[in-house]
């Protein structure tokens, strides 16, 4: 099963350093969209269920299989014969599918990426309901809806309002300009959808979210990306060659690096012993501590499928440990690949609590 989508700037899993924001009021105005649009069969007054049944065809899952065999999901929305989305969902494809509804399953004839922007247009041969961008500048306080397909699980639709207008954010080695910044749920899954007010119209593009805060999500302002959208000035993405998958490697084999704290020690006997079936010693360094209203059963049978898992320590500070794992695990008669991420806090030689979260999976074959 392909799930979430490999981000290189949603801070959801902690990529991302908040190191500066700025805002300003803008007043220009997008140009007026065709009545051919979704939107234009909406009157005032509508619900946003109403909302939701006109924009939902124009909405669309984005399956990005990479170069190095990872699959991962995003969203978009059409605006005719093009598909727009993020610039890091499409990044180091080697294959691509839009999938439009439940059923219709179409691969993009061309891609092209912006160079100022996180944003892409997908080509397909036959044009979707679009979607219409926003006729008027956003206000700070107006309601907005995220839609698309966070953590993979289906489409979804998630309501906020506009928190701030013209956000730029400063991180290593790049700096994001021209966001709308808003307190609506974005998650996994969710980049490259439409930000849509209560008309239906695109006010932004879902790009990122930081991490360890509640309701800082951006997108990008609907008027910078209609004018990549319109001007089409980007450069071409061609797919890249895929490159064999190479078999994770046990935990426990891996070398510690010096200096490693306490904190990191624990956790990388947790998965020693997890890795060596051992479940009785990692439920007493931490699963019954981080693992709630659950038993020792419960627990160790939750390995049952996993054959072998890597971890990868990405931070160590303190008490605190982040940490990637890659998990192989046996489905169907096959194998798929998952890749959590998260934080353990370590006290007293022990685990006290966890929070991993799926980051995307990948099936793979049998063979490997």
């Amino acid at each position: 099963m392909i799930h979430t989508e490999r981000v290189r700037k949603i801070a959801l899993v902690g990529l991302l350093v908040f190191a500066g924001c700025t805002n300003s009021a803008e007043s220009a105005t997008p140009n007026p969209t065709s009545s051919s649009s979704a939107a234009s069969r909406l009157g005032s007054g509508v619900s946003w269920a109403d909302v939701v049944t006109a924009v939902r065809p124009s909405v669309v899952r984005i399956e990005n299989t990479n170069c190095d065999g990872t699959a991962f999901v995003g969203s978009g929305f059409a605006i005719g014969d093009w598909i727009v989305t993020n610039r890091h969902v499409v990044e180091e494809y080697n294959k691509l599918v839009v999938r439009v509804g439940d059923t219709q399953s179409i691969v993009p004839t061309n891609v092209l990426v912006s160079v100022t922007d996180d944003l892409a247009l997908l080509k397909v041969r036959e044009p979707l309901p679009k979607l219409a961008w926003t006729t008027s500048a956003p206000r700070v306080a107006d309601e907005v809806a995220a839609l698309g397909f966070p953590e993979a699980i289906g489409f979804s639709f998630a309501k906020g309002s506009v928190s701030a207008l013209n956000v730029s954010l400063n991180y290593p080695g790049e700096r994001i300009e021209g966001l709308l910044q808003t307190d609506t749920a974005v998650n996994f899954g969710n980049s490259g959808g439409p930000l849509i007010n209560r008309q239906g119209e695109v006010v932004g593009v879902v790009v990122l979210a930081l991490s360890n805060t509640e309701g800082l999500a951006f997108a990008v302002d609907a008027r910078r990306a209609q004018a990549f959208v319109t001007g089409q000035q980007g450069r071409p993405l061609a797919a890249c060659v895929r490159k064999p998958n190479v078999s994770t490697v046990p935990s426990s084999s891996l070398p510690l690096r010096t200096g490693v704290t306490e904190a990191e020690k624990i956790v990388r006997a947790f998965y020693a012993a997890v890795d060596a079936g051992d479940y009785a010693t990692a439920w007493a360094i931490g699963g019954k501590n981080f693992v709630k209203n659950s038993t020792f059963g419960r627990f160790s049978a939750g390995f049952k499928t996993t054959e072998s898992s890597q971890l990868l320590v990405l931070e160590a500070v303190g008490d605190v440990v982040t940490v990637q794992v890659t998990a192989r695990e046996r489905v169907d008669g096959g194998a798929r690949i998952s890749v959590y991420r998260g934080t353990y806090l370590v006290r007293g030689g022990e685990i006290r609590s966890a929070g991993l979260k799926l980051h995307r999976r990948m099936k793979v074959s049998p063979k490997l």
